[in-house]
């Protein structure tokens, strides 16, 4: 954890003297590395490990389109 936030602190550090020498190229390469580091918790954050994305809370697995009697 502390390699990657590491790692993103010096992306942050990099997008701003690569906007100051306004260097599109080194912005652009700097964002599709910061993406690919961040994706990890992303992913975390959207779909948590083991978890059913068509479950509900209550635990019923009727599907929403379903009228319930």
């Amino acid at each position: 954890m502390k390699k990657r936030l590491k790692m993103a602190v010096k992306h942050h550090d990099g997008f701003i003297a690569s906007i100051a020498a306004h260097n599109e190229d080194a912005v652009v390469d700097l964002v599709f590395q910061h993406w690919e580091l961040s994706r990890e918790n992303i992913e975390m954050f959207i779909a948590p490990e083991g978890m059913k994305p068509d479950a509900f809370v209550d635990g019923t697995t009727t599907s929403p389109m379903e009228k319930s009697l």
